[in-house]
């Protein structure tokens, strides 16, 4: 039986912090971090190590730091995906099946493996997952004549981050026994994918008195948005009686806005946008001595306005089921769940995701070359692979052969755990390949980790 409702130069990090607030009107990682391969390598640290082209996005007064006059991005791609309870072994000891003479099966798990499970969660009610892509399509900067560096960039982003709670995962791994009760409130989904393109400058100023050397930079972008999806409200709850009748109060409301391109085909690289908008990023760098500078930014302040296709998906139900194997009944489950109830809406913005970075850089003289890096980054809101808890990271890069740089860093808070970074560069004469992961233990430990990434470049440099 099924019963419904219907339903329808700045002195600080403070000074970047109030600009933002106040530009503002949540959501993914900064467009460009993946891409930079050589701070991903360094531990996530970008304010005052990357300079040219791998600095746009970032913090574009370092593109005057770089003295090629011109450089190419190869497409540089990166992803990292995880979350905050399973790790990898988790994965593989009991979801990744059991071979068997016609393939892979699904693995029935004993109540203590279901408990080993559950243990994860270590006295939290929610539990996090999170997947980003990021790639970008071009990049070029040209070193121009008295003046500065100029820089074009196209980057894509796509992410998706989930919060879930403990009952969901009991409900997945135990299902309904007679008497049990679920509550699903606050779950929430969030994805999107977008495109920016950014044009930035940067420039270098001598002879400023109290630094060796000062360099300003700025960016603008125009952003195009092709898929977006959001969980505005969940607060589901099940039960099932002593006489196995489910019964349950599914209640949520999304909103959705999609490129009618991906409407229509599923997938294509140039869509329809679904919502378009701009935005900008300012930075500063300072030589506070011949050795040691200071990079500052304010990156991806703007939104994005939704236009094409956009909906509320909601559910309101109230379900009960004395017959999970009725047709009828296994369709409804169905439907509520989905959201059986569809709303044309009209536009709506979401934000760019604004970060505040402070960095510091240090040019040792040991043979080779050591530069070691530091960087504070602080998120003004939450969103895919975002959090508002602060992010410290330490870095250093190793040229202790010129075609083989090497790089390590740790990076704490944040969206993620505490994790060691490894990179390496392979470079010969204008080419240059970079490699990093920002966890490095998904490679050597994968078994005691809950998260990878890894990201990829290549660049000419003339």
């Amino acid at each position: 039986m099924i019963q419904g409702r219907s339903g329808g130069v700045c002195a600080g990090v403070s000074c970047w912090l109030a600009i933002g607030t106040l530009l503002l009107p949540g959501s993914l990682l900064a467009l460009g971090e993946t891409q930079n391969v050589r701070g991903v390598g360094m531990g996530k640290t970008y304010a005052a190590v990357s300079q040219g082209l791998e600095a746009a996005g970032l913090n574009p007064a370092n593109l005057a730091l770089d003295e090629h006059w011109l450089t190419i991005g190869v497409a540089p791609v990166g992803f990292h995906a995880g979350g905050d309870v399973f790790s990898y072994d988790v994965y593989t000891n009991f979801f990744s099946g059991v071979e068997s003479p016609t393939g892979f099966e699904g693995r029935y798990l004993a109540e203590a493996e279901k408990t080993q499970i559950m243990s994860r969660f270590e006295g939290q009610d929610f539990g996090e997952s999170f997947a980003d892509f990021g790639a970008r399509l071009l990049g070029i900067s040209v070193r121009l004549p008295y003046t500065g560096v100029l820089a074009f960039t196209v980057t894509d982003y796509a992410g998706a981050s989930l919060k879930f709670p403990q009952d969901l995962a009991e409900f997945v791994l135990y299902g309904n026994p007679l008497g049990s009760v679920y509550d699903f409130h606050d779950t929430d989904l969030s994805a999107e994918w977008i495109r920016a393109y950014t044009l930035s400058f940067g420039a270098k100023i001598a002879d400023v008195g109290v630094f060796d050397w000062l360099a300003v930079g700025a960016g603008v972008k125009l952003v195009h948005g092709y898929a977006f999806y959001e969980i505005l409200h969940s607060d589901s709850h099940l039960e099932t009686s002593e006489y196995g009748v489910l019964t349950g109060d599914v209640d949520f409301l999304a909103r959705t806005a999609e490129s009618s391109t991906l409407k229509a085909t599923g997938f294509d690289v140039f869509p329809v946008p679904a919502g378009q908008g701009f935005g900008f990023d300012l930075g500063l760098s300072a030589g506070l001595t011949s050795d040691l500078s200071l990079g500052t930014s304010l990156t991806d302040v703007g939104s994005v306005l939704w236009t094409a296709n956009t909906e509320e998906v909601y559910s309101d139900t109230m379900l009960v089921i004395d017959n999970p194997l009725d047709p009828d009944q296994q369709k409804a489950i169905l439907n509520a769940v989905k959201g059986d109830s569809r709303r044309d809406v009209g536009p709506f913005s979401t934000r760019l995701p604004t970060k505040v970075r402070v960095g510091l850089a240090l040019e040792t003289n040991l043979p080779g070359g050591l530069v070691l890096g530091f960087d504070y980054v602080q998120a003004l809101h939450e969103g895919p692979g975002a959090s508002t808890n602060p992010r410290f990271s330490f870095g250093a890069e190793y040229i202790m052969l010129p075609f083989l740089p090497l790089r390590a860093g740790i990076a704490t808070g944040g969206a993620q755990e505490t994790a060691v970074a490894a990179g390496l560069g392979l470079h010969a004469g204008p080419l240059a390949i970079d490699l990093a992961t920002d966890n490095i233990g998904w490679i050597v430990a994968p078994s005691t980790t809950s998260y990878g990434s890894f990201s990829v470049s290549a660049a000419l440099r003339l």
